[in-house]
């Protein structure tokens, strides 16, 4: 169960280590979209996430512009959802310092964890106590 509360809204998610943003980068324009996995991604094409409260602390996380909620897969890539799959709750815990978070799995406790190269995808890892799993949300006008 999480410690805190986002408000429902869209987000910018932002790597607290990197200073990168959480997104998919370029997508082939086909239909239905591709599982793209997250990655770090520079200030310029930056994409917004809607945050769904499911109760008990638990998240539903939505690539805004391709309304693919957020999953991750067997090799703990974070990745957009297959057209019709179930989306994951995500559980969003307080970081280590005020206005930082960590997102993580319900289930594992396995949190969110930018890699050391941007296009790295995002993976689910064990808690390491380091910023590369901390995330700010900034808010999106998009």
């Amino acid at each position: 169960m999480s410690d805190t509360s986002i408000p429902p809204g869209k987000y910018y998610l932002v790597n607290v280590a990197s200073g990168s943003y959480a997104g998919v980068g370029p997508v082939p324009p086909i239909y239905p979209p591709f599982p793209s996995p997250l990655k770090a991604v520079g200030h310029v094409i930056k994409e917004p996430f809607t945050l769904e409260p499911k109760g008990e602390g638990k998240y539903i996380i939505t690539h805004k512009a391709l309304r693919l909620p957020v999953v991750y897969d067997d090799e703990g890539i974070v990745r957009l959802a297959r057209q019709g799959q179930k989306a994951t709750e995500w559980v969003i815990v307080r970081g280590y310092r005020p206005d930082r978070y960590r997102i993580k799995t319900d289930k594992d406790d396995l949190y969110w964890t930018v890699g050391e190269q941007n296009w790295d995808p995002i993976k689910v890892e064990a808690e390491n106590n380091d910023s590369s799993q901390e995330w700010r949300f900034e808010e999106a006008q998009w």
